[in-house]
């Protein structure tokens, strides 16, 4: 079948949405810099919200059932380190622990060690022996001095991926976002799941706050600003810093037990003296590709739209509402189907609404724009809203969405990424000239009500426009994907 490709950028300057961060120290601006750093998490957390069922994330187990242990001594045994304590297997035990010794992989997220600092971060456990109370760690410099670990000393918990549902109150996706800073140098990768040493909790850190979303045609920006003060009685060395949304914030607030979402290596250190407060302001911004207005002369533009930064704004600063999980659901069934099975689901809720829609205008997108065709009028050969379902002359039959299972992660070239796609099938007998490509996603917090918003759009020059003929189905497809 005959595929029309397009791709949503994450983490590309001028072109989807993207980070940068402004560092203050005591209220004076020291640097902006632009993050370069998503990884997969942030990628599976849009995903999760995007089809609004079950999906994977790294979270520990259900902290209300499991404990955080102490570490009682470090080895170096045979080139890797191992950690141990007398039951040290209990952080494994829970109804979403992962096996040490099984097939998928399993972190222990390690943080407050002070005597040998190299051990805290997120590692992954290669195995577990002697009743599971020794474990094995990927990656842990084997340089430290295990001697000089004071009994004790750090506490871990294991973190694994399982597949659950997006509106489980531990696992929102993108839920209280927070800024975070470390200690660590490890390289930047797309498969990183914590900061490689993460020092949140000997800081003081203060509310966290978040801007509204301002908008213009080009671009929307929100900010995420947290200070942290250095109260320990000497000066602390920042290396890295990045965003993290929390599993349950009451109880891990300041270790760092989060999902991770970006992260940052600094060019300079930051010397953060004690008694001071290093505030950072991560920019959130969405700006559209290739922006101009006039799409016959200057090209292809487009991108996400307000809404898309709207929905994960309002994701930023939720803690509660577990229905604000589906705010980016745009999986909806084909043609005439219903989007809810629910008895009071109203009959005018049709599935074709939802998801990839086709549009005849290439008018310049705006970052404002809230229907395709925004340029409609009674005057016009197209309809506001694009191009509508059905079998009739300028109708589309609109098949049942589709996307990945997975979001897949290309280590080698440090991105992540997944597919949407719809089959389109003109049964009218007449050709239709597709100028415009439209996501609309559910922007609602109610699993009843259906309100369908346009969230990313793309007008297309007419070197990428294209023909769905009499008697032709085509399939289109959009990449969401994310680099590093």
């Amino acid at each position: 079948m005959d595929t029309i490709n397009h791709t949503l950028s994450i983490g590309t300057p001028k072109s989807g949405m993207d980070l940068f961060c402004n560092i203050r120290l005591d209220g004076k601006h020291l640097m902006r810099l632009h993050s370069e750093s998503f990884v997969g998490g942030f990628l599976r957390d849009v995903h999760g919200m995007m089809h609004g069922g079950r999906t994977e994330r790294l979270i520990s187990p259900l902290e209300q059932y499991v404990p955080d242990y102490t570490i009682t001594s470090v080895h170096i045994v045979d080139g890797a380190v191992e950690i141990y304590r007398s039951y040290l297997r209990n952080v494994f035990s829970g109804s979403h622990s992962g096996n040490p010794n099984g097939d998928q992989p399993v972190w222990v997220h390690i943080w407050g060690c002070q005597s040998v600092p190299e051990l805290n971060g997120t590692w992954e456990v290669e195995s577990a022996h002697t009743n599971n109370d020794y474990v094995r760690l990927i990656g842990v410099p084997t340089t430290i001095d295990p001697t000089a670990y004071v009994a004790d000393d750090a506490t871990c918990i294991s973190k694994t991926y399982k597949n659950i549902a997006s509106t489980q109150r531990y696992c929102m996706p993108f839920r209280k976002v927070y800024p975070t800073v470390g200690a660590g140098i490890r390289p930047i990768s797309i498969s990183d799941v914590g900061l490689h040493n993460p020092i949140d909790a000997l800081l003081s850190r203060g509310s966290v706050s978040v801007s509204g979303v301002v908008t213009d045609q080009e671009k929307s920006i929100f900010t995420i600003s947290a200070p942290f003060t250095n109260a320990t009685g000497g000066d602390i060395t920042i290396r890295e810093m990045g965003l993290v949304t929390y599993i349950d914030v009451s109880r891990y607030a300041l270790k760092t037990i989060a999902n991770l979402h970006a992260r940052d290596i600094l060019q300079s250190t930051i010397n953060l003296p004690d008694s001071k407060t290093l505030t950072l302001d991560y920019e959130c911004r969405f700006e559209l590709e290739n922006f101009n207005q006039d799409t016959d002369l200057n090209g292809t533009n487009g991108g996400f739209l307000a809404e898309f930064a709207k929905a994960l704004r309002r994701q930023a600063v939720e803690t509660t509402h577990t229905g604000w999980a589906r705010m980016l659901m745009c999986i909806g069934g084909g043609g005439t189907s219903m989007s809810s099975l629910n008895a009071d689901a109203s009959t005018s809720d049709k599935g074709w609404k939802l998801g990839l829609r086709l549009g005849q205008s290439n008018k310049f997108v705006s970052m404002t724009d809230t229907d395709l065709s925004p340029d409609a009028s009674p005057e016009t050969p197209y309809n506001l809203g694009g191009i509508t379902h059905g079998t009739e002359d300028g109708q589309l039959l609109h098949h049942g969405m589709m996307i990945d299972d997975q979001v897949s992660i290309d280590e080698i070239n440090n991105e992540a990424y997944f597919n949407l796609s719809r089959v389109f099938e003109n049964r009218g007998a007449t050709d239709i000239t597709v100028k415009e490509i439209g996501l609309y996603a559910k922007n609602d917090d109610s699993t009843n009500r259906f309100l369908p918003k346009l969230i990313a759009r793309k007008a297309l020059a007419p070197a990428d426009q294209f023909t769905i003929m009499a008697g032709q189905i085509r399939k289109v497809n959009y990449k969401i994907k994310m680099v590093a």
